[in-house]
């Protein structure tokens, strides 16, 4: 083999590797997961949860937040009662899950 292509071929595969690593995988989640296991999915993806400053001023997001859902941004105490969670990954990328009904179930990636 020559040399060229053997050094070019490991180049390649070293950046192949480097590029892998930064990328983290949303998880696939089917639609009605309890929020509990998507939160348990996305740790273990390296997703980190976004702790929210503001206190939520609903009920339910309060009652979230108790759970140790610091990640909990805003909740609405009417309808399908939705609420949405911010998750960041290593690179600083956002994503809000999106769950309804008070035990919160998975509605959605945004």
């Amino acid at each position: 083999m020559n040399p060229k292509f053997y050094v070019l071929g490991v180049l390649v595969l070293l950046a192949s590797v480097h590029v892998t690593s930064l990328s983290q995988v949303i998880p696939q989640v089917e639609l009605g997961t309890p929020y509990k296991k998507v939160r348990t999915a996305l740790i273990k993806e390296g997703w980190t949860p976004v702790r929210q400053n503001v206190e939520p001023y609903d009920m339910m997001g309060a009652e979230h937040r108790k759970k140790g859902w610091i990640e909990v941004e805003v909740c609405a105490g009417t309808g399908r009662a939705p609420c949405v969670f911010v998750w960041q990954n290593q690179q600083g990328k956002r994503l809000e899950v999106v769950t309804t009904g008070e035990d919160p179930r998975f509605n959605g990636f945004r």
